[in-house]
């Protein structure tokens, strides 16, 4: 019996984070994120999925972006209403172009455990 499982480090289980900045909106436009656990990509892919069982991307993306970008916070009234928008999912799509919201959803899925170089295949 393998007991490899008592040698890793619970620390281990504190999900990353990373600083990412996007130039276009200026020198301090840093934004923290951080990994999402499983029961928190559920709940979102429950909330982007309609009664037909097909899953919005476009509102799956947003709601991963808003609950994994931990600062600034995105949810944040203040900012709304400086950008004139209703929304936290606009203020999405307001702040970033088609570009910089795929690279931030992407290294959020990265920080998540979806990376490439996540998992090694064992070869015998």
């Amino acid at each position: 019996m393998s007991n490899f499982l008592l040698n890793i480090d619970p620390k281990k289980f504190e999900l990353p984070s990373k600083q990412v900045k996007i130039k276009r909106l200026g020198e301090d436009a840093v934004f923290t994120l951080k990994g999402l656990d499983n029961p928190r990509i559920e709940e979102i892919r429950e909330m982007a999925t309609n009664k037909d069982g097909e899953l919005n991307i476009a509102e799956f993306q947003a709601e991963t972006i808003l609950s994994a970008v931990i600062e600034p916070n995105l949810r944040n009234g203040e900012y709304l209403k400086h950008f004139g928008v209703a929304t936290p999912y606009d203020l999405v799509d307001k702040l970033f172009l088609p570009g910089e919201r795929q690279y931030i959803y992407g290294t959020i899925q990265d920080l998540s455990g979806f990376a490439d170089d996540a998992i090694e295949e064992v070869k015998n």
